[in-house]
This record gives structure tokens, C-alpha cells and sequence, in this order.
């Protein structure tokens, strides 16, 4: 079975690595990064409930999806390769 509360940041972790690797390979890259956990939010990590403007499990979920895209935004630049990015940043759902 899938831990919901954990599966985003193992995705996190496993991108992280991919991203790390890459750069110190001078390697080009594509990185899809579907983090499905908002379509039917029903679990999120602890450290982001009753987070966002009007709490709920949708906003605290989205709290932490923006969180996580945070994080994989700063390791670009931590490792200088954010010039060289092009990041898109979608959705498929609302509110």
C-alpha cells in the first residue's frame, strides 16, 4: 500500500538525486514531476496543516505541493544549472 503522507516527498527525494546527478554529469535533462496527490487530496505532511489562508485539506495540501516545487526550484539554483532551466509549471484542476 502507499503511505499518501509520504509519497510526495519520496518523489522529491528520488527527483532530487535524479537532478543532482545530471547536473554534476553535465548532462541534459527532462524531469516529469506529476504530483497527483491534488486531484483527491486525502492525507499531507503534518507540518502543513491549518497552513494556508482558509485551512483545509485542499489549501494545506496545496501549501505543500508548493513547498515541494520550492524545493526542487533551489536545488537548480544551489547548483547554478537555473539559467540553463526552462520550468513549466501546470495544472489540471481547481479549486
Amino acid at each position: 500500500p502507499v503511505n499518501l503522507s509520504t509519497l510526495t516527498q519520496t518523489y522529491i527525494d528520488n527527483d532530487r538525486r535524479f537532478i543532482q546527478r545530471s547536473v554534476e554529469k553535465q548532462t541534459p535533462f527532462f524531469l516529469y514531476l506529476p504530483l497527483s496527490h491534488m486531484h483527491v487530496p486525502h492525507d499531507y505532511v503534518r507540518q502543513f496543516k491549518d497552513t494556508s489562508a482558509l485551512p483545509s485539506i485542499y489549501g494545506d495540501t496545496l501549501r505543500e505541493l508548493d513547498y515541494h516545487v520550492n524545493q526542487t526550484y533551489q536545488l537548480l539554483k544551489d547548483l547554478g544549472a537555473l539559467n540553463q532551466a526552462l520550468l513549466i509549471f501546470t495544472s489540471d484542476n481547481e479549486p
